[in-house]
């Protein structure tokens, strides 16, 4: 009796491990579309550490972030992290809120051009003669740049 419960005993553990090898990682790589080569502040691939490496030598990790820009933290030669200056970082804040005021400004053209008549006011622009578009395009122009001066009432 013995040996049938050591027997359904490794049945068991076969059938557990089985399982939890088939779930998935919690550390599973990334998609196959992800983007795997993170370049430093001059343009070129940034220098990858291993995790125990930038553990064991995080000194020397973080003077290579801060001469390049950024590198790259991987484990078992898959990325999982960078490490960035606090220059590139400020550069991708910057380049989120430039974003951030393009989607607001793309956001406010598409609602004027949800308006009642708006289609209408397309149809006509582009069935416009070259002439006529030309003098549109002045006129634009010229109350843009009135508007971004503030003394654009005043006469010289």
């Amino acid at each position: 009796m013995a040996k049938s419960g050591a027997r359904e005993g490794r049945a068991e553990y076969r059938r557990t491990t089985r399982r939890s090898l088939d779930a998935p990682s919690p550390h599973a790589s990334p998609p196959d579309d992800a983007p795997t080569e993170i370049v430093d502040s001059s343009g070129g691939r940034a220098r990858r550490f291993a995790a125990t490496e930038a553990k064991n030598q995080f000194a020397r990790v973080l003077e290579e972030a801060l001469d390049a820009g950024a590198v790259v933290i991987t484990k078992h030669d898959e990325p999982r992290a960078v490490l960035l200056s606090m220059a590139a970082y400020r550069a991708l804040a910057g380049e989120r809120r430039m974003l951030d005021t393009l989607t607001v400004r793309f956001d406010a053209m598409l609602e004027r051009m949800q308006r009642p008549g708006a289609a209408e006011a397309m149809k006509a622009a582009f069935g416009a003669s070259p002439r006529a578009q030309g003098r549109a395009a002045v006129a634009a122009a010229r109350r843009a740049a009135a508007a971004r001066t503030p003394d654009s009432g005043r006469r010289r």
